[in-house]
């Protein structure tokens, strides 16, 4: 797939190709717990992703891949103990999120990405002691969730559980 992207990087769905197998490989240094295998290939998929969205901002699904990709990073982050690495990229997600989601508010996954990156910001507040970004964040989930169980968009089971986790949290005046 390299040799194929690297022939004509033009070829979206060689990138495309490649962005995946470079994921897939992240997945599973993450899993045998070689952090920095996984920070490598997690780099390689950034690259390929940030490649592919600036070729076509308008590309909704590019600019998703980005976005999950840079979570998958901060995760990565995160595990290593680089917080001001984890900060960037899951404010750079949300902020690809936050995009998506306004584009179009009956999109159920982009609104579901937004209360994700929202939810790992909140972690990440968490972990930092950053009080006022764990209560902002925290709402800020909240709000995105709410607004899906109100304009009755789907939830998947952890979402709807999460949902209910914060509803008591956050009444409704």
């Amino acid at each position: 797939r390299e040799r194929l992207a690297a022939s004509d990087p033009a070829n979206a769905a060689w990138q495309r190709d490649l962005f995946i197998s470079w994921s897939k490989i992240s997945d599973v240094a993450v899993a045998q717990g070689d952090l920095t295998s996984a920070r490598n290939a997690y780099e390689e998929v950034l690259a390929v992703n940030q490649r592919l969205a600036a070729s076509d901002p308008a590309n909704a699904e590019w600019q998703r891949d980005l976005s999950v990709s840079l979570n998958k990073l901060g995760d990565l982050a995160v595990a290593q103990g680089d917080l001001a690495g984890a900060l960037r990229c899951f404010s750079e997600s949300k902020t690809i999120a936050e995009r998506l989601a306004a584009s179009d508010p009956a999109n159920a996954a982009w609104q579901r990405d937004l209360a994700v990156s929202h939810f790992k910001l909140f972690q990440f507040a968490q972990q930092s002691g950053d009080e006022a970004m764990i209560q902002a964040e925290l709402h800020a989930c909240f709000l995105v969730l709410d607004g899906m169980k109100r304009r009755g968009l789907h939830m998947d089971a952890p979402i709807a559980n999460l949902h209910a986790q914060l509803a008591p949290l956050f009444p409704h005046p």
